[in-house]
């Protein structure tokens, strides 16, 4: 009980870190928050310049990386869809017991959350099983923040986790949009800071 209670506060407080929140913050004022770099704002982008390589839903794709890589998902969507999933895989996984993961999604994106909260549904792969998991979405800064933590290593490949999103009615057909992956903490056992490739993907419009 106490390295359960040891690993829930711990993932919260990374999950805090990650989002810039405290649990007393309140909503914060857009005016009074720094602008994202250019580096780091998801834009979208016609469908000709983003050169993603699309993934079938619900099949993993044969990958021929050779270190750990945490790829995010790439799929086609239709104007108007709701819930489209999209996941967060790796590949070649050495093992590891804690991550700490920030997503950022373009504005015209709805995540789907639990009713009434900044809770994002989400849901755990094989390569989180039996992680304690936490996440939350800042919607101000369109950022989704997700922890992990486990007493055991997960050396599994496959998927992270798998989170949805609404596509608006008004959306083009080729446009994309972006989802970038930021890896703030990816840890084995030995607290080695693991170093992963990232791979960006998003969501095409047919």
């Amino acid at each position: 009980m106490k390295i359960v209670r040891s690993l829930a506060g711990a993932a919260m407080s990374v999950l805090l870190m990650l989002t810039g929140c405290t649990p007393e913050s309140k909503p914060s004022d857009p005016a009074s928050e720094p602008e994202r770099s250019e580096q780091t704002k998801p834009i979208v982008m016609d469908a000709a310049d983003a050169n993603l390589t699309l993934y079938e839903r619900n099949v993993m794709p044969d990958t021929d990386y050779q270190s750990l890589t945490i790829v995010m998902d790439s799929v086609l969507a239709d104007a108007g869809e709701e819930s489209v999933p999209v996941r967060v895989m790796v590949f070649r996984n050495p093992g590891y017991v804690n991550y700490g993961i920030r997503l950022l999604y373009t504005e015209a994106l709805q995540p789907l959350c639990k009713e009434n909260t900044d809770e994002p549904y989400i849901e755990a792969g094989n390569a989180c099983e039996d992680m304690m998991m936490a996440a939350r979405v800042d919607a101000s800064k369109q950022m989704i923040g997700f922890v992990a933590a486990g007493a055991e290593e997960n050396a599994a490949d496959g998927i992270l986790y798998t989170l949805y999103f609404d596509i608006p009615s008004d959306a083009k057909s080729g446009t994309v949009y972006p989802l970038s992956l930021d890896v703030q903490d990816f840890k084995n056992s030995d607290g080695e800071q693991l170093m992963p490739t990232v791979v960006q993907g998003g969501i095409q419009i047919r």
